[in-house]
């Protein structure tokens, strides 16, 4: 469900998946 440039953080944060497209946006 997830591509592979969040595989490695949707491992991190699997409870969580909606916080780490929010954040990579702001990184960006």
């Amino acid at each position: 469900a997830y591509p592979a440039a969040y595989a490695p953080i949707s491992q991190a944060f699997p409870q969580q998946p909606t916080i780490i497209p929010q954040q990579q946006r702001e990184g960006k």
